[in-house]
C-alpha cells in the first residue's frame, strides 16, 4: 500500500491534529495514520509535499526545527530557505521528485540564522507510484540533540534506570569522569555501572557500545 495524503486530510499535520484521525476506521486511513505516528517517533525531520505549496504532512522532529525559523519555513508557495538560490534548488528538487524526473538525491546544506552548523535537507527520488505527486523531504538539525529514552535502553538491554542514565551520558560525549559528577556518584561506582552495561550488551568496549545505542531500535521514540 502507498502513502497517499489524501486519505488524511488536507493541511499541515502535526502530532495531536484531529485531521489526523479522520475516518480512521477505513482499513486506507488507519494504515496512513498508523504510519503518520511511526514518522513521529523518529529522531529526524519528514515531510511530505507537492510539488507546489506547503507540506501536507511534517513529523514531530520537523515540525520543532520549523518553529525555531533558523533557517527553513512554510510559505504559501512551499518550503522556503533563508537565501533565494537555496529555496529555488529545494523547490527545483521537490518538483523533480514529485513528478518523477529526479533520478538521485539532492542534499542542501542550508546556512541557520543562529550562525552554527547548517541545516541538512536531502530530497530522495520518489521510488512509489507517481500518481500521487508528492516527495519526500528528510531534515536534519545536527544541532539539535537526539531524544535520549532511558526507557528503551532498559527495555532493549536490561539495564537498571541508573545504568542507563550512565549510557545516556556517555552517548552526550560525558567522559566516565563526568558522568560520575554529573550523578553525583564516585568513579569508581560510574565504572562498575559502565562494566555492567558492557556485559548486558554484549559489547567489548566503549566505542562499540556507543554504536549499539545509536542503532534505530535504541532510539526510536516509544512513549
Amino acid at each position: 500500500m502507498e502513502w497517499n495524503p489524501a486519505l488524511v486530510g488536507s493541511g499541515v499535520h502535526s502530532p495531536g491534529d484531529s485531521q489526523s484521525t479522520t475516518s480512521v476506521g477505513t482499513p486506507d486511513v488507519a494504515y496512513q495514520v498508523g504510519l503518520a505516528d511511526a514518522l513521529h517517533r523518529v529522531q529526524c525531520g519528514v515531510l511530505i509535499t507537492p510539488a507546489v505549496g506547503p507540506p501536507l504532512f511534517v513529523n514531530a522532529y520537523a515540525r520543532a526545527v520549523l518553529d525555531r525559523a533558523i533557517g527553513l519555513s512554510i510559505t504559501d508557495a512551499g518550503l522556503e530557505a533563508r537565501q533565494a538560490a537555496d529555496t529555488r534548488r529545494l523547490r527545483e528538487a521537490i518538483d523533480r521528485a514529485a513528478t518523477h524526473r529526479l533520478d538521485a538525491c539532492v542534499t542542501l546544506l542550508l546556512p541557520r540564522s543562529t550562525g552554527g552548523r547548517p541545516l541538512a535537507v536531502h530530497v530522495p527520488p520518489n521510488r512509489v507510484s507517481a500518481q500521487h505527486g508528492y516527495a519526500t523531504v528528510v531534515l536534519s538539525d545536527p544541532e539539535q540533540s537526539l531524544v535520549l529514552v532511558e526507557t528503551s535502553f532498559c527495555r532493549l538491554y536490561g539495564l537498571t534506570r541508573a545504568e542507563a542514565t550512565v549510557a545516556a551520558l556517555l552517548l552526550q560525549g560525558k567522559s566516565v569522569e563526568e558522568a560520575a559528577a554529573g550523578l553525583f556518584v564516585s568513579i569508581h561506582t560510574a565504572r562498575t555501572h559502565l562494566k555492567r552495561i558492557l556485559l548486558k550488551t554484549d559489547t567489548g568496549r566503549q566505542g562499540e557500545l556507543l554504536r549499539l545505542l545509536l542503532t534505530p531500535s535504541a532510539q526510536m521514540r516509544l512513549d
